[in-house]
């Protein structure tokens, strides 16, 4: 699964919540720029790819679509002091 980053005037004005879940999909946006072919099943490798990236991201710095806190997650707006 992905995470919809559209805000809410995506999908034709029906839109969907920030976090909600959507099915995986992979375009080629060179010859596809409106995104209506899902090349998926055709490069599985990639998406094999990018779900281990995006894993190691969800467990470094969270996912509140998933409701995973990362190991590296901290409090919004506070960064550590240099040294600490």
């Amino acid at each position: 699964m992905m995470t919809n980053p559209h805000g809410p005037r995506a999908f034709g004005g029906k839109g969907a919540a920030k976090d909600a879940l959507l099915p995986e999909a992979l375009y080629d946006l060179a010859a596809d720029v409106g995104e209506t072919t899902d090349v998926i099943g055709k490069y599985p490798e990639v998406a094999a790819r990018l779900r281990a990236l995006a894993k190691r991201m969800r467990d470094d710095i969270s996912d509140s679509a998933t409701n995973q806190k990362g190991k590296n997650r901290r409090p919004v707006g506070r960064v550590p002091a240099s040294g600490q």
